[in-house]
């Protein structure tokens, strides 16, 4: 029931709320100002925090080469000191101890980045909860203490529930969609589908793909009642053009092979291809076999080189 998603370093660009790297020069611009700021005692949080942030950017840009070996230890430094007034600080900080060695100077620390995380979920920054429901939901349960990860699940559910308690008008639906997660699956809740179900249902009220890929699995498997197709089915279509990957992935699938729909070659080829470009790796092997053998799709050898590239890179 769990999304294929992965948070990487990259992945928390977005909700950390940061634009594309500044011009280089001899040094990058970002690590000067940050040098510069680290050295004024008397700099603000807010411009510990945004040096700290524009830093983070450029080592994830192209042009990470660029900077000085201690570029990440310099932004992990600003984001730190930013944390006693600046909540939202707390994911810069996640974002680079949870890199799996992404960064240079700065070791993998998926524990201290689910303590940040929790930090600024405590701070009642919605995007810090999600971060930290999602951490810990999702992680590799051999990578951190069973006593730690059981205790920060039960923690992410209680803000969780502060967070939807105040949230009526269903601004922030990932916060339900994770919650629902954690009720079907009984971490951090008392196991309970029915609950689940709910919270998925507010939250595809508001558009949210993966609460919609979740009702298309409650309905396909019966976890609520019996088993509905074409309640699936309408599920399933709905999280697709809402962006879930995973929807898409198996449209494609559907059509290629006439599993409950009328058998669709171009609506095939067309949700696989959204699906591959989304990141979904099954999706762009499909493709690569499509071009490849003309079955489903025109053959071009050229075109089946670049999807099973693709592959490879999703795959990793």
């Amino acid at each position: 029931m769990r999304p294929l998603t992965h948070l990487t370093a990259r992945s928390y660009r977005h909700l950390i709320g940061i634009g594309q790297a500044r011009t280089m020069t001899t040094q990058p611009a970002p690590y000067t100002t940050a040098k510069r700021i680290d050295a004024d005692t008397t700099a603000t949080a807010n411009a510990a925090h945004t040096a700290a942030r524009d830093l983070f950017t450029g080592l994830t840009s192209d042009e990470r080469d660029t900077y000085p070996a201690d570029a990440a230890r310099l932004s992990l430094k600003l984001a730190q000191r930013a944390t006693a007034s600046i909540p939202e600080a707390w994911r810069t900080v996640a974002a680079l101890l949870d890199s799996n060695g992404f960064f240079e100077g700065i070791e993998d620390d998926p524990v201290g980045a689910i303590t940040a995380l929790r930090r600024g979920a405590d701070g009642l920054d919605a995007n810090a909860a999600v971060l930290f429901a999602r951490k810990v939901y999702f992680i590799d349960e051999d990578k951190v203490p069973t006593d730690f990860l059981a205790e920060q699940r039960t923690h992410a559910g209680k803000i969780l529930a502060e967070l939807i308690a105040v949230d009526k008008e269903v601004k922030e639906p990932q916060l339900r969609t994770l919650a629902g997660y954690m009720y079907a699956r009984g971490e951090g809740y008392p196991k309970d589908p029915m609950r689940a179900r709910e919270l998925f249902n507010q939250a595809a009220e508001k558009g949210d793909a993966d609460a919609y890929f979740e009702l298309y699995i409650f309905d396909t498997t019966g976890v609520t009642g019996d088993p509905d197709p074409q309640a699936a089915f309408e599920h399933l279509a709905a999280a697709a053009i809402h962006g879930n990957a995973r929807a898409m992935a198996n449209l494609g699938g559907m059509y290629a092979t006439g599993n409950q729909v009328e058998q669709d070659e171009e609506k095939s080829l067309f949700w696989y291809t959204k699906a591959a470009h989304a990141g979904n790796a099954k999706a762009a092997h499909a493709l690569c076999v499509m071009y490849a053998t003309g079955e489903g799709a025109p053959q071009d050898a050229e075109l089946a080189r670049k999807y099973m590239a693709l592959w490879n890179e999703l795959a990793g």
